[in-house]
């Protein structure tokens, strides 16, 4: 058994010996090919390059061609049998190993084939025994046989014949030319270089490696070198020649021209070609976008602002700037200020974008400076930053004068170019000295919001600061504006000043006011007077012809001419009283009686320039332009009226506004010396204690010398007015012998000081004050006493005259009924026509009685003068009427017609003479009461007022005094039922009241007519009746019908009376509720505020968030407009 295993195995020993051969003997004839297809392909690669001067692209591929060659003919041929060789991978197995063997030995393939298929059987089954016997025969047969001679290893020498010929060829070149191998094999190798080939030049550059930014020019020059030059050479870029500059013979030049990408280039010239040069194009920095957020300051009210691609910027100062900057192929980016030596490094915060940001507040130049790791020297961009400044504010001041409430109206417009934040006055004082007190501030306006334009109006009250004679005030308007930035800017007006004049000052000034007041007054009374005479001259003419003409028409032209100017230089006067008031009221305290006095003669000046001379003008214009003879003449005989009593009114305002000069003259002239005492009892005492040098008090004494001949001149000058006035004030004689000795006086003091005898000096001195106060004492008694003397003459002379008064009423009471019972044609009607002129010439008489007493009575002078006017023409147009005067001067044309007009006239002057009566009736009980009360003063008949105020007659009183005449006319009603005919008295007694009371209805009328108040009408219907009542009275009539009126009228006085306790109240609680009064604004003021209106609205058309250029440009158009206007 052993012995037939062992057989096998050397069987197959013999096998494995045979497999390992059959691969040497492949890896011989592998290698062999090997050698001969790397030595081929070795030549030929050289030798194509050696004759083609390839390209790097050909080298390449005749270098991998050549590598991939090699490892792919090494692996098949070489490697793999050698793996196989030492049992690696996959080898032949032993049934192809024995075909192989059987090929070469015949006769035992079948054997050897046989065995293996037998050893696979063996395996299979388990009987076997004869398998085993048939391998061992078999085996033994054949182990013999040497399997390993197969094989001839000597066979592979006919390879020898691809190997040895291109062997030889190599080392025949290697021996002949190496270059032709080596330098072939070096230029393959460095397939990545260029190489030239080499001819009887070459080309030479500076680098092989140039170097460019992205979009520059590159300009190269090139040299040839060598025996042979070219007269052309040319340039490959990508596939295209390009004519190089030639230079020289041995120099070329070409430029590359706007680079964008990395370039190639060889030079060539013939068959000649450089090596491949190479330019590396770095990319450039390039800013592709720019974008500036513009954060505006909060307090310009502008929109915040996103600009892009554009640097240069035109901001206000203060704008925060944040630029965001897109850079591509930038590393670093600078900010560079040209104001400031420092440079910004700007932050990059995301791809190729950077981020800076900076307060603007100067006008500068700025440059963004580019750069990255490829450029050493950055490249610029600059723009320009230009700075809108925070302008002032400008203030448009305008003043007007207020006098009346003397102080200074300012008005204007306050613009600024982003917003206003405060206005406000500004003034303080500088004393006499010359000292500046505090500064002082008034708040005008404080805008909530950032108003562009503020209008604004402020009142400056010169009395509300206080201001002392002597002292001088500045004062100016500050306007600020809301800059956020630098701190809120103002601008000032220029200063103003308000000077108080010093008390001497004023006194001067009141001195000149005066004589200036007197004298238009004058040049009043003479134009008054010509215009009476032009008027009567021009009715004459107008009376003598039948038609008016042309001239007639001009010459009343001329007529209102004059009476426009005389309405003008009165007018004049009363501003120039009411001036000189308000100058008294800085440095005079007035007593109650001259207060009166000017407030009485203030009243005068208004009465006087009453609207109804001017309307009568206006009638007799119109008059005029229509033709109309009759009427015309009939208002010019009331304008001739009026221009009388305006002439008399005259007169009593001139001589009043004397007694009031006078009085004040004589007030000043106490106070005067009363301060002079002071200071020389002080000079005194300091003399006798000698507390000062001698040199010092004599200089003192001499000014109070001055002073006093300054006092002794003004004492002269009241002396000389008092003499002039009508009647002259009883002042004592004595008063200039007085002030001489006192003059004596104050001499002997300074004779005493420049004598250095101060104890006589001083007994001087105190001489002197004592009398100086006792002369002032003695002017203000002589004042009172002349007043109260005034006052008792005056009552006697009211009894007397109202005694006349009604006396001539009666008197024509009776001449009026008996003349409506005459005939005019009986020789009895011409001795009441004698009675009549006898009542006419009586009333002369006691007209000048009035005259006199109406000029020291102030409060019953307009009324006097009314009255007596009106009375003399009721009389003159009676007697006119009854002497048939108005009929062509022919009596026997007078007719029961102008009898009729004669008994009218005849009534209304009888009720003119009853309401005299009835006035100086009242004048004369309130008289009595005032002078029963010390310090009393006379009001105005009628009025239960407070004394020098102006007001109304309370209408319950009005109501109560008709509801007492109504009781009274009532009883005399009864009275005439039962036949008692009541007296003449009792009717003109029923008469004057009722016109006494339709006197207050008519002066309550008035005065709700000044407030401005309803109820005139009604008010006028109540008068037309009471006057209706009036005229049945003096005709006697007392009927069922008119005490049917009197009722009528009574009811109605209570409504009224009703309704004026409820204005009364309602303006109470209005001025409760009402805060200060707006004060009147100037016509100048008020003309301006409208014409400032129109700018306030193109201001705020202006939007805020308007482009700063633009603004300005509207803001200076504003201007141009206002300039114009």
């Amino acid at each position: 058994m052993d012995q037939r295993q062992n057989n096998y195995s050397l069987l197959l020993q013999k096998l494995d010996r045979f497999i390992r051969k059959y691969y040497f003997n492949k890896i011989i004839k592998g290698s062999l090919y090997f050698l001969a297809l790397t030595l081929a392909l070795f030549l030929i690669f050289n030798f194509i390059e050696d004759q083609l001067y390839l390209s790097k692209t050909g080298r390449k591929f005749l270098f991998y061609g050549f590598i991939g060659s090699f490892f792919t003919a090494i692996w098949f041929w070489v490697l793999n049998p050698l793996l196989k060789y030492f049992r690696l991978g996959r080898t032949i197995s032993n049934e192809q190993a024995a075909i192989i063997i059987g090929d070469r030995f015949s006769d035992v393939r079948d054997k050897l084939l046989n065995i293996l298929h037998l050893q696979k059987q063996h395996l299979e089954q388990e009987d076997n025994e004869l398998i085993l016997a048939g391998i061992d025969q078999k085996s033994q047969s054949i182990n013999p046989i040497p399997f390993r001679k197969a094989i001839d290893l000597k066979k592979n020498k006919k390879y020898l014949q691809y190997v040895i010929p291109p062997a030889l060829i190599l080392l025949f070149i290697l021996l002949t030319a190496p270059g032709m191998i080596t330098k072939s094999t070096e230029r393959i190798i460095q397939n990545d270089k260029d190489f030239e080939r080499e001819a009887g030049f070459r080309f030479t550059l500076k680098e092989d490696t140039y170097r460019v930014i992205q979009y520059q020019d590159l300009s190269i020059d090139i040299l040839v070198e060598g025996n042979e030059l070219p007269h052309e050479a040319f340039v490959i870029i990508n596939g295209y020649e390009y004519r190089l500059k030639k230079e020289s013979a041995d120099k070329f030049s070409y430029t590359f021209k706007n680079l964008h990408q990395h370039t190639e280039f060889v030079l060539s010239a013939g068959n000649v070609r450089s090596k491949s040069y190479k330019i590396e194009v770095y990319p450039k920095p390039d800013l592709s976008q720019l974008e500036i957020k513009l954060d505006y300051p909060g307090y310009t009210g502008m929109k915040d602002e996103l600009i892009r691609n554009n640097g240069d910027l035109l901001v206000p100062v203060g704008t925060k700037a944040t630029w965001n900057i897109q850079a591509d192929h930038a590393d670093k980016l600078v900010f560079r200020f040209d104001q400031e030596k420092k440079r910004y490094m700007v932050k990059k915060v995301d791809d190729n974008i950077f981020s800076f940001q900076k307060t603007l507040k100067d006008d500068s130049f700025y440059a963004l400076l580019i750069s990255s790791r490829y450029i050493r020297t950055p490249d610029s961009i600059q723009y320009k930053i230009s700075i809108i400044p925070d302008k002032y504010p400008e203030i448009d001041l305008e003043t007007f004068n207020d006098p009346q409430n003397n102080g200074t109206f300012f008005a204007g417009i306050a613009t600024d170019d982003y917003g206003i934040s405060l206005l406000k006055f500004n003034y303080y004082i500088i004393d006499e000295q010359g000292v500046a007190g505090q500064l002082k501030s008034i708040e005008i306006s404080r805008p909530k919001q950032n108003n562009r334009m503020l209008e604004y109006k402020h009142f400056f009250d010169v009395e509300k600061i206080s201001l002392q004679p002597g002292e001088t005030v500045h004062y100016y308007l500050e306007v600020f504006d809301n800059d956020a930035v630098n701190g809120s800017k103002s601008t000032r007006t220029g200063i103003m000043q308000y000077s108080k004049p010093s008390i001497e000052a004023l006194q001067k000034i009141d001195q000149q006011n005066d004589r200036d007041i007197k004298k238009d007054m004058m040049s009043s009374l003479e134009k008054i007077k010509k215009l009476r005479d032009d008027i009567r001259k021009n009715k004459e003419k107008i009376l003598q012809k039948d038609e008016l003409e042309w001239k007639d028409k001009k010459s009343l032209e001329k007529l209102a001419e004059q009476q426009k100017e005389l309405e003008k230089l009165i007018k004049e006067a009363k501003e120039k009283y009411d001036q000189s008031l308000q100058n008294q009221e800085q440095f005079r305290q007035e007593q109650e009686t001259i207060e009166q006095k000017q407030e009485q003669l203030q009243k005068m000046f208004d009465e006087v320039l009453s609207d109804e001379n001017k309307d009568l003008m206006q009638k007799i214009q119109e008059l005029m332009q229509e033709l109309q003879k009759e009427d015309m003449l009939k208002m010019m005989e009331d304008f001739e009226m009026d221009n009388e009593t305006l002439e008399k009114q005259m007169e009593r305002l001139l001589e009043l506004f004397k007694q009031l000069e006078l009085e004040k003259n004589i007030m000043d002239q106490v106070d005067k010396l009363n301060e002079l005492a002071e200071k020389q009892e002080k000079l005194a005492e300091e003399t006798k204690n000698e507390e000062k040098p001698n040199s010092e008090l004599k200089k003192e004494q001499q000014e109070i010398n001055k002073e006093f001949d300054k006092l002794e001149k003004e004492m002269e000058d009241i002396m000389k007015k008092n003499e002039k006035l009508k009647p002259p004030k009883d002042l004592a004689k004595d008063n200039e012998e007085k002030m001489e000795e006192i003059s004596e006086d104050l001499e002997k003091s300074e004779d005493s000081l420049e004598k250095n005898s101060n104890s006589n000096a001083s007994k001087s001195q105190s001489a002197a004050s004592q009398k100086m106060k006792k002369m002032a004492s003695s002017l203000e008694m002589q004042m009172q006493a002349s007043e109260e003397e005034q006052k008792e003459e005056d009552l006697a002379a009211l009894r007397q005259l109202l005694k006349n008064i009604l006396n001539l009423s009666f008197r024509q009471e009776k001449l009026m009924e008996e003349v409506s019972e005459s005939n005019p044609l009986t020789p009895h009607f011409r001795s009441l026509t004698k009675r009549q002129n006898d009542v006419k010439r009586d009333f002369k008489l006691v007209e000048d009685s009035l005259q006199a007493l109406a000029l020291r009575v102030t409060e019953i002078q307009s009324f006097v003068i009314n009255k007596v006017t009106e009375i003399n023409h009721d009389l003159d147009k009676s007697v006119r009427n009854m002497e048939g005067l108005d009929v062509q001067n022919n009596p026997l044309l007078a007719n029961s017609d102008h009898i009729a007009e004669a008994g009218r006239f005849q009534r209304s002057g009888m009720k003119n003479l009853n309401d005299l009566a009835l006035m100086l009736d009242e004048s004369m009980q309130q008289m009595q009461q005032n002078m029963a009360i010390p310090g009393g003063s006379c009001d105005k008949p009628g009025n239960s007022k407070k004394p020098g105020k102006k007001g109304k007659e309370p209408s319950d009183k009005i109501s109560k005094g008709q509801e007492s005449l109504n009781e009274k006319l009532k009883g005399m009603q009864k009275a005439l039922t039962e036949g008692k005919a009541g007296t003449a008295k009792e009717f003109a007694e029923a008469a004057a009241r009722q016109a006494a009371l339709r006197k207050a209805l008519e002066d309550m009328k008035k005065s709700l007519q000044e407030e401005g108040k309803g109820g005139g009408n009604e008010l006028q219907k109540m008068i037309d009746e009471m006057n209706k009542t009036e005229i049945d009275l003096v005709n006697k009539r007392l009927d069922g019908e008119l005490l049917k009126r009197q009722q009528n009228l009574l009811t109605r006085l209570l409504e009224a009376e009703k309704a004026d306790r409820q204005r009364e109240f309602d303006d109470k609680r209005e001025s409760r509720t009402a805060g200060e009064v707006e004060r009147k604004l100037p016509p100048a003021l008020e003309e301006y505020l409208k014409k400032r209106a129109s700018e306030v609205d193109m201001y705020k058309t202006v939007s805020p968030s308007l482009n700063p250029f633009y603004k300005n440009l509207v803001d200076e158009y504003y201007k141009t407009i206002k300039s114009v206007n």
